[in-house]
C-alpha cells in the first residue's frame, strides 16, 4: 500500500525536492492539489520554508498537507534512515519511498477512535472536524 492511500484511508494528513513537481506528484496517484492560499492558508509555503530555513523543524522525511481530499503542500527531504535504531544511509525520500513509521499507529487509531464518539456529546466539534477535511 503507497503512503498517500495509506493516509487517504484516514481523512488525509500533510515543488518537491525528490525532483517532481507537486502536481506531477498528485496526478500520478489521483489526488488533485489546490493552491494553500485557495484552501485557507495564507503564505503556508513561505512558512513552511522559513522553518526550514532557520533550522527551526528538521529531521523531516516529508511533509504532507491536505484539505478537503486535496494536496495543499507536500515536500520530501533527503535524511537519515534508521531501522530500530540502525542506520541505513541517507535516503531521498519521496511519495514512493517506504520506511518505518514506528508509533505513528497510535495516533492515527487515537483520531478514528476520537471521531467515532461524535455522537457522544461532542458533535458541534466533531462536525467542524470533518469539515476541514
Amino acid at each position: 500500500m503507497r503512503r498517500r492511500e495509506f493516509i487517504s484511508l484516514f481523512g488525509g494528513a500533510a515543488a518537491l525536492m525528490s525532483g517532481l513537481t507537486e502536481d506531477a506528484a498528485a496526478t500520478a496517484f489521483g489526488w488533485q492539489t489546490i493552491r494553500p492560499n485557495e484552501a485557507g492558508f495564507a503564505d503556508l509555503e513561505a512558512r513552511f520554508d522559513k522553518l526550514v530555513a532557520d533550522k527551526r523543524v528538521w529531521n523531516l522525511h516529508g511533509v504532507v498537507v491536505a484539505r478537503r481530499g486535496r494536496i495543499v503542500l507536500e515536500r520530501y527531504f533527503e535524511g537519515e534512515e534508521n531501522s530500530w535504531g540502525t542506520l541505513l544511509g541517507r535516503t531521498q525520500f519521496g511519495p514512493d519511498t517506504l520506511h518505518n513509521i514506528y508509533s505513528v499507529t497510535k495516533s492515527i487509531v487515537g483520531l478514528l477512535y476520537g471521531c467515532t464518539r461524535c455522537g457522544e456529546g461532542a458533535a458541534t466539534k466533531c462536525t467542524a472536524f470533518r469539515a476541514v477535511f
